[in-house]
């Protein structure tokens, strides 16, 4: 599914990853972890394409990517971000479509409310994000990859930070059903936190 051949990425001068070689496969699970300024974002942001290589190729399904062809394997990518990209103003269904409408992805209104009930957030659907705790404002977020017709490729930056232990094992039930299914998932963590996961595969910076 995505390939990256002897990437580099650096800040300034400095390399933060260099040399790097990795194979992600429909079914897999991956996490990338290290200590703080080890490059994880970065590296992540890479594979989203907002990030310039300093070196080497990322390829999606044996394409090179490069230029305007991003544009064509976004709507394949789900990226959520440490901070989640959300209007406070606006509720969570509200953020929600909007989301999937920057992705060129169109949800039924009955999709949103069921994907928000199954995280927990159904009672607090229609309050704005910004009254919410920073745990709900993820899951809020998050919920976007229990939509029906989710992108094949997740790309995770840091997902379980301000989780409790419920919404945890939600995300984790999810991701595992996401890759049962053939799809694929990266994500960031600072620490062993994929115990629950059968056969996932780490990458340390």
């Amino acid at each position: 599914m995505l390939s990256l051949i002897d990437v580099g990425l650096r800040r300034g001068h400095r390399w933060l990853v260099r040399g790097l070689a990795l194979q992600v496969l429909g079914g897999q699970t991956w996490q990338i972890e290290g200590a703080n300024g080890a490059g994880k974002t970065t590296l992540l942001r890479a594979l989203a394409g907002l990030f310039p290589l300093g070196q080497g190729q990322i390829l999606w399904r044996g394409r090179a990517l490069v230029g305007d062809g991003w544009q064509a394997v976004h709507q394949e990518m789900a990226w959520i971000g440490h901070t989640p990209a959300q209007k406070a103003n606006l509720d969570a269904p509200a953020n929600l479509t909007m989301a999937c409408a920057l992705a060129g992805q169109t949800v039924a209104t009955s999709s949103v409310q069921a994907a928000l009930e199954g995280c927990g957030l159904g009672r607090l659907a229609r309050r704005p994000v910004g009254q919410l705790s920073q745990g709900q404002r993820r899951l809020a977020a998050l919920a976007r990859l229990a939509l029906p017709g989710a992108p094949a490729l997740w790309l995770l930056d840091e997902p379980f930070v301000a989780l409790d232990e419920k919404a945890c094992q939600w995300l984790q039930q999810l991701m595992q059903r996401h890759v049962q299914g053939g799809g694929a998932v990266v994500f960031t963590a600072h620490g062993h936190v994929g115990e629950a996961y059968h056969g996932l595969r780490r990458l340390a910076l």
